[in-house]
């Protein structure tokens, strides 16, 4: 989301200028408190791949409202609501949805590296939240918006359509592009759940071997 930590700055200095941001603030504070307790509640249920999704599209479809509303700071409460709850929830699966593969990758391998996986991640997405950025930007400029240059400048009607399009529209297509290709992550159903028990057998295995390890360590130095 980092369009969204970009964008949100600029949405309030001039989307809602003059207007008190604090009911957009709060509708995302108690979004993200609802989206933990429903996704942490929900997600045994629905499993990480569906979890996913629907607050992909749930995020995308608070955007979506958003663009239409976001000139009044109290109606665009309800769509950052929205927004709020499935930021949270993609936050519970985005965790499980790594562990989910460093599993399989056990499973393929025999070993574990949860290491490598959060290095790749890390050069995966530090880079992409500076295209992220670059792209809001840049999206912004073409619609008009005139850059400031230490105090805020007035915006033309384009470049604040811009500004909704930058911030609201884009991603929304990117979440709906992501829910989609979500559909054949291959980590989920019955067959994956049974895989899984199986890691944790293994895993159980393996700290019995290690306390096995231990307790004879300390007979040999008695």
């Amino acid at each position: 989301m980092p369009i969204f930590a970009t964008g949100i700055l600029y949405y309030i200095d001039y989307s809602i200028s003059g207007q008190n941001p604090i009911f957009v603030l709060l509708a995302i504070l108690i979004g993200i408190v609802l989206g933990m307790v429903l996704n942490l509640k929900k997600i045994a249920i629905w499993q990480p791949k569906k979890t996913m999704i629907i607050n992909a599209l749930l995020i995308a479809t608070g955007f979506t409202i958003l663009f239409f509303v976001g000139g009044n700071a109290i109606l665009a409460s309800i769509p950052f609501l929205i927004v709020g709850i499935g930021y949270a929830g993609g936050m519970v699966a985005i965790p499980v949805l790594m562990g989910d593969a460093i599993d399989n990758d056990e499973l393929i391998t025999g070993k574990r590296r949860e290491a490598i996986y959060g290095g790749v991640n890390a050069i995966v997405t530090k880079p992409a939240i500076s295209i992220a950025n670059f792209i809001f930007l840049a999206v912004i400029v073409a619609f008009g918006f005139v850059v400031p240059t230490g105090v805020i400048q007035p915006q033309t009607d384009m470049a604040l359509i811009g500004l909704l399009f930058a911030f609201c529209i884009i991603p929304a297509l990117l979440l709906v592009l992501a829910a989609l290709a979500l559909r054949w992550y291959p980590l989920d159903g019955p067959e994956w759940l049974e895989k899984k028990r199986h890691i944790m057998e293994l895993h159980e295995e393996k700290e019995k071997e290690y306390h096995q390890s231990l307790s004879e360590k300390k007979k040999s130095k008695a």
